[in-house]
Formats: C-alpha cells, sequence, structure tokens
C-alpha cells in the first residue's frame, strides 16, 4: 500500500508467503510475535528495527510500523555522552572540592600547632624569667648526669657562668666526694626516691 523506508518504487515489489516467511509481519500473523507490543526485529533489510503490529479490527489487514534502532538509540547516546561529560565534571569538581577542604583542614591544624607552641614557648620564657630571677639554685641535668638547664644563681655557686655550665657534668663542676654525692642524688630523683629540701 505504501512505499518502504529508503525505497520509494518499492510498493508491490516485496512479496511473501505468510506461511514461511521471516518477516516481522509475517510471524506475527502466524502468532509467533506479541501484537501491538513493540519489539525489537531484523525488518526485510537485515536491519535491526523497533517493530509493532496489530491487526485492524474486522478486516484481515494489518498496520504495522517500524523505526531503526540507530534512529531509537541516537539520542540516548547523544544523551549518553552529555551524562558522561556531565559525570566527568562532577568527579573533577568533588576531586577539586576534597583537595580544597584537605588543604583548610590542614591550614587549620597547623595554625592550631602553631598556637600551641606559642603558648609553649610563652610558658617557657615565663618559667626561665622566674628560674633566672630566683635566689636558689635551680638546674636540671640529663638521665646521662650533663647539665641542661642552670640559673644564675646555680651558676655562681660553682663559680662559672651558666653557659660554661651547660653541657659538663658533676665530675667537671665539683670535687670528687661532692660530685658523686650529687650524681647519686640526681639517680634518686630520677627514679621519683629523692624529695624534700636539702642544704
Amino acid at each position: 500500500i505504501s512505499p518502504v523506508h529508503k525505497q520509494a518504487d518499492s510498493v508491490g515489489r516485496i512479496s511473501q508467503a505468510i506461511a514461511t516467511s521471516a518477516l516481522p509481519i509475517a510471524r506475527a500473523a502466524r502468532g509467533e510475535m506479541p501484537r501491538s507490543v513493540a519489539t525489537e526485529v531484523v525488518d526485510y533489510a537485515g536491519a535491526p528495527v523497533l517493530w509493532v503490529g496489530r491487526p485492524v479490527a474486522g478486516t484481515d489487514w494489518w498496520l504495522a510500523a517500524k523505526i531503526d534502532m540507530d534512529e531509537v538509540d541516537a539520542p540516548a547516546w547523544a544523551r549518553a555522552r552529555e551524562t558522561g561529560l556531565e559525570a566527568l565534571l562532577a568527579l573533577l569538581g568533588a576531586a577539586l572540592a576534597a583537595r580544597l577542604w584537605s588543604q583548610r583542614r590542614l591550614m587549620r591544624q597547623t595554625e592550631h600547632e602553631r598556637h600551641a607552641q606559642r603558648e609553649r614557648l610563652r610558658a617557657l620564657a615565663l618559667l626561665e624569667a622566674i628560674a633566672q630571677s630566683a635566689s636558689d639554685a635551680i638546674y636540671a641535668t640529663d638521665l646521662d648526669g650533663r647539665y641542661v638547664f642552670c640559673n644564675r644563681a646555680a651558676a655562681d655557686l660553682v663559680g662559672r657562668s651558666a653557659t660554661d655550665v651547660l653541657g659538663r657534668s658533676n665530675e667537671d663542676l665539683f670535687g670528687p666526694e661532692d660530685a658523686a654525692r650529687l650524681s647519686a642524688d640526681d639517680r634518686r630523683a630520677a627514679l621519683g626516691q629523692l624529695g624534700g629540701t636539702y642544704e
């Protein structure tokens, strides 16, 4: 009745027996395909198509319509490309946002550490000022018995400058008896066994 797709002079040229034809319309007429349901099939030209057919009520005629799958899929592929590009941009945006958040967190952490360090330095400066202005001898040694701190009063006690005392041991600064007694006291103090006031 009408020419087939892309073949203007095709009216009446396609003729196949319904009983043996593999065309969708023949298969639908034989009951091998559902009626009025869009189905993906191969058409007379061997191309994949989306096809639907149904009988016209009160006649032995059929109404059939088809569209090439390329035409059906083309908008989906275009949307898929757009969606893929949008997903890629979203991922890049998320990665950038994560990087910025990480850098901000690192900056906050660094600022917090700087603030804590400034507070420790202030506390140490205050302790240094208190120790240096005290009239009592104040000193500290490491676990090897070397002086790591001494105030002016402690330096005056041994008759040396504070810088000359640092890094030395009791043996370097005192006679053998006093050095032995002080080192023994220092060891007991390191173990938490020495407490009280001594002259």
